[in-house]
């Protein structure tokens, strides 16, 4: 007998087994609630009103740019950097076109 080999004695061989666990409960469910669409999407019992009037656009245009800006109080100095910017932006992009043209001519040697 295996339990003879396992040397277990002869009194925990006649024993049931240990009872098994109780099973949680399954969880109870209460009825399915729905709340209306227009109550659900209704939010004016939770919304404030605005106390100020946001409607008013105010025009952002500088006397010393072309272009609309929310800096409407731009300095003439700072106005040359940003009105100079597409000229500067040209030349950058014209001297990496030059760079990467001069790299191509050196790998093709």
């Amino acid at each position: 007998p295996p339990d003879a080999i396992l040397g277990l004695p002869a009194a925990d061989r006649d024993m049931p087994p240990p009872p098994k666990r109780a099973r949680k409960p399954k969880p109870w469910v209460d009825e399915a609630t729905e709340i209306p669409r227009e109550a659900y999407h209704n939010t004016s019992a939770i919304t404030q009103t605005s106390r100020t009037d946001h409607s008013l656009r105010q025009p952002h245009r500088s006397v010393h740019l072309s272009f609309a800006t929310v800096l409407s109080n731009i300095s003439p100095i700072l106005a040359d950097v940003l009105r100079n910017g597409p000229r500067v932006g040209e030349r950058r992009r014209r001297a990496q076109a030059e760079a990467a043209q001069t790299r191509a001519e050196q790998w093709a040697i």
